[in-house]
Order: structure tokens, then sequence, then C-alpha cells
């Protein structure tokens, strides 16, 4: 068997890691309501007549108006809101109509995320990226072009996942405080990131504490672009990603980045794990 006809066996011929992609898109969908419920009660200072981001001014294209249309007129915020809290939903369970509430739900994820852009972080960046590409997943596909199209989207969110970790510790080795240990120490002294517990004497005192934190975060974005093709010792790479991610989550207090990065994961698991979990969840007789 030759190149060509390897990559068209790989391809084409059937889906792969069929659970890991079941999984992996529900979580992507499941992402946007949940992160979107978190800002309920913010909603309007975000996206409201009176947000604190409301900008006047027009510009000409489809493109433009069609994705900046809240930066215009605050007006539609409600109408937008609800249909992209509606259409995750809908997204998250494989049908065969999914492509449409999964195309609205990134197409008005692109629209809130513009209108609030300064209240948002990478995580809700990585999530829209890979909504688009799993609008087009089909882990049950049996039809050549489906099949094609399932595998090259999973290639996708799977370099698109290795891309933020290594443009992300390729930036921070251009800088001074990663290399020399310090950007987490500085880090906690942000009101936003501040924890009692980091910014405490007895921790303050624990220098090589805080410059080992820092090297471990920066070390694990670097080598993570590698690890993730590798079999052997993935799974244990993955689940100190999650502890990772999880101590964002709690002493850093993002987590909707935390948790958008960990529910990427789901892509890597191995297909044994993702059937058992499968497994788990309650069918239709």
């Amino acid at each position: 068997m030759n190149f060509s006809e390897k990559i068209y066996q790989n391809l084409c011929t059937q889906v792969n890691h069929t659970g890991a992609l079941k999984i992996f898109t529900a979580l992507v969908y499941l992402w946007f309501p949940i992160n979107i419920l978190l800002l309920y009660d913010v909603k309007d200072l975000l996206w409201g007549i009176d947000n604190v981001f409301y900008r006047h001014g027009h510009t000409d294209g489809f493109i433009e108006n069609f994705f900046y249309q809240l930066v215009y007129d605050a007006t539609r915020f409600r109408f937008i809101f609800f249909t992209h809290l509606i259409a995750a939903l809908l997204s998250v369970i494989q049908r065969k109509w999914s492509f449409i509430p999964r195309i609205i739900t990134w197409s008005t994820a692109w629209i809130l995320f513009y209108a609030a852009i300064e209240a948002f972080n990478s995580g809700m960046m990585i999530m829209i990226s890979l909504a688009l590409y799993a609008s087009v997943i089909h882990p049950g596909a049996t039809h050549p072009i489906r099949i094609l199209w399932t595998n090259l989207a999973r290639y996708a969110c799977i370099i698109q996942i290795s891309l933020v970790y290594f443009t992300a510790a390729i930036y921070k080795l251009s800088g001074e405080q990663w290399l020399a240990g310090d950007a987490f120490y500085y880090t906690v002294h942000i009101r936003h990131f501040a924890s009692d517990f980091w910014i405490s004497e007895k921790m303050l005192s624990q220098s090589w504490i805080l410059a080992a934190i820092t090297w471990a975060g920066l070390l694990y974005q670097l080598i993570f672009p590698v690890m993730v093709w590798v079999k052997r010792g993935r799974t244990l790479f993955l689940i100190a990603g999650i502890f990772f991610h999880l101590f964002i989550g709690l002493f850093l207090h993002l987590w909707d980045f935390a948790s958008a990065m960990i529910f990427c994961y789901a892509i890597f698991m191995h297909e044994k794990t993702a059937e058992r979990i499968l497994r788990l969840i309650p069918r239709k007789r």
C-alpha cells in the first residue's frame, strides 16, 4: 500500500475515533449554554441598551454588518442571546439536521463575542473556532464525503488546539517574566486574579514554588503540540493538563477558559474509554 492509498484509507473509508468525537462535539456545544447561563445576570451590562461596551458608528460590508451588528444596534441583543442559547442546546445531541443549529450557534457566538470583546478571553475564541469545525462532524457517517469531512474536521480541531498552546508558549518565550519564573508571582498580584492564599506572607516567601509553577505551565504549553500525537504517555499528560486547567480555574478564577480547554481534551480520549462513557448514557428504545 503506497502513501496515497494510506491517506485515502485513513480519511475516506471510515470515521476515526467515533466515540471520542461524539463526546467532544457534545462538550463543545454544551460549553456555550453553560457559559451564557453563567453570564445571565450580567447580560444587560455586556449586551443591553446601556451596556458598558456600546459604540456608535457603522462600517460597510456584509461581514462587518452581520457579525458586528450588536456593536451598532444593542436592541437586538435579547433575540440573538436567546437564539444562541437555544441553538447551542439543540446542537449538543447529534442529529441529521444538527448542522443548522450548530452554524447558528457559531454565528451568534461571534456576534456576542464582538459586541463585548473586552470581557472575554481566548476560551471563547477557541470554542468558536471548534464549533465551526465540529459543525461538519458526523461520527456515524457512511457516505465517503461525510466521512472525509468528519476526519478532516477532527484533524483541524487537534491542530487548532495545539496551535493555542504553541502560540501561547512562543509569546511567553518572547518576554522575560516567564523565563525568569516571575510570571505567576505578578499574576496573583493583579486584583482580578488575586487569591489570599497565594499572596499570603508564607507563600510569597517561598518564591521557588511560584517560579516552579510558572516554568511548569510554560513547559506544558511547549510540549503539548508534540505529546498529543504520542500514544505512549499521552493519557497521563492530558490528566496533568486537566489539573493544570483546574488550577487556573480555582486560583485565577478563569473558569470559562479552564472549562473550554478541559472540554477540548475529549477529542484525545482513548476510544475504549469513550465507549464506556457512552454506554452510561441512556438510549431511546
